[in-house]
Formats: structure tokens, sequence, C-alpha cells
């Protein structure tokens, strides 16, 4: 009678991603008095042999399976089927084509949030998230979203240290992408100020900066012959600059006030 009949391994079938198209052979080892007759089958369904997508090879006891250019789509339940005239045996072999999308590379600001987002073949793929080689927490500053095949990361609250390599593993792949943090510009706006300015008269105008500067600041000798509808200051780090706007002759006057923070 049949003696036996084994699935034995699967050759070639590796986690890809789906832009990836590869050859997976599934193969099965058997023996039977008289020799079996095999079949293949996805789901219910026999595998015609010898089409453009599937082929049938044997190779002593050993018999193939080949599927050309898989993907995604060629997930299922494969069968080999042994018959003679004693009876049948059934081999079943699940095959799951878990793929990932590539991390794209993205930007943040110090204090704002992030999002970056990996996207598997299988709605019921796992994965996990690292910065580095370090597993990243549940909760906290890191949210961590199923949505259906989106596998999302919120960062919350940007610091510069978690600028870097981020990667979205699965069980037998990974992706990856880049996290840069932007520095906040620090801009201080001061409400609009209008200056009544008298011929040939000196006025004096004095705001106070903060509140660690070493000395307060010089005061501010106004032109007489502008007519100062506005004035704003903008600091990078320890450099400020006070603008002047003179509206009426589309003048722009500057002033840069260094190290005034320590």
């Amino acid at each position: 009678g049949l003696q036996w009949i084994e699935m034995v391994t699967i050759s070639h079938f590796l986690f890809k991603t789906l832009r990836k198209l590869i050859k997976v052979n599934i193969f099965c080892s058997l023996m039977g008095i008289p020799s079996p007759i095999v079949s293949w089958f996805k789901g219910n369904k026999k595998i015609p042999h010898d089409n453009k997508k599937y082929l049938y090879s044997s190779d002593g006891d050993n018999h193939f399976l080949k599927i050309r250019k898989a993907n995604a789509h060629d997930s299922g339940i494969y069968t080999c089927r042994a018959i003679n005239v004693v009876g049948e045996t059934l081999c079943r072999y699940s095959l799951i084509y878990v793929a990932s999308m590539n991390l794209s590379n993205v930007e943040g600001t110090e204090t704002d949030s992030v999002k970056m987002i990996c996207e598997v073949s299988k709605a019921e793929a796992d994965v996990i998230w690292y910065k580095g080689d370090q597993e990243l927490p549940e909760g906290g500053r890191y949210d961590q979203i199923v949505d259906g095949r989106k596998r999302i990361l919120i960062i919350q609250d940007l610091k510069t240290d978690d600028a870097g390599e981020y990667h979205c593993k699965l069980s037998s792949s990974q992706t990856t992408g880049n996290l840069k943090i932007n520095g906040n510009e620090i801009r201080h706006e001061g409400t609009s100020t209008t200056l009544s300015v008298m011929a040939r008269e000196e006025y004096l105008l004095s705001r106070t900066l903060n509140p660690r500067m070493r000395e307060p600041m010089l005061p501010l000798l106004v032109p007489p012959e502008l007519q100062l509808t506005c004035l704003f200051l903008v600091c990078h780090q320890y450099v400020c600059f006070l603008f002047y706007f003179n509206l009426s002759n589309m003048y722009v006057y500057s002033m840069c006030l260094s190290e005034w923070l320590r």
C-alpha cells in the first residue's frame, strides 16, 4: 500500500517586500507501492500542470511545485495529494507571504510630534519598533497603532535625541527609516509700536528682553528723520536683530545684539 507522504521542507521561501517578486519551490518527499500519482492544490482548487504560474517537477521521491513570481496573492493553503490503487495521503502547507513597505525618511521639529508608517501585506502580521538596536516601549511618548495593514509609530514631544534610524521589524525582515530633528528657532515679535517723532529730538526706547541679561540693553537713539511705525525682534540662539520699519520710505534698519543671553 501507500507507505507515506511527507512535506519535508520549503526552499527559497523568504520574506520579501512586495516590490520583489520571487520564485518559491515547495516540495514533498514520498514513497508508495505502487508509485502514487501526485497532484497539487491551492485551497480546494487543483493547480493545473505546466502553466505560466505553476510548474510541477519530480526528482526521484521528491516532488516539487514551483510558483513563479510569488507575491501576496499566492498566500494560502497548498496541498500535495498522493494517490494510488490502495488509497491516498494528503499533506498541507500554509504559505504566508509577509511583506513590508520601506519606511520613508521623516523630519520633525522639537516639541512637535511625528508619525512613521510601516505597511505589511497581512493585517495579522506582528511588528516590533526599534530605534537603533533598542526596542521602543509602548506608552509614554510612543504611541503604536495598528490600522489594518498599517503599523504606525507616533513620537510625541520630540527631542534632539530622537533623531536617528528607526526599524519596523517583522519575524524575518525589517525596514528602516531615518528621523531628522530640526531645532526650534526662537522668535520674539514686539507689538506694533507707534512713535511720534519730533524734529531734532532724541527718543529713548527701552525694552526688557530677558531677565537673565547681564546688563540692561543700551538705549536706542531714533533718528528724527525716521517715522517709526513698527519694530520687532528676531532671535536665533544668542544673536538678535532689532528691525525698524519706515513704512513711508520702505527703509529697513537693523541693529545686531550679540551675546545678550548667557
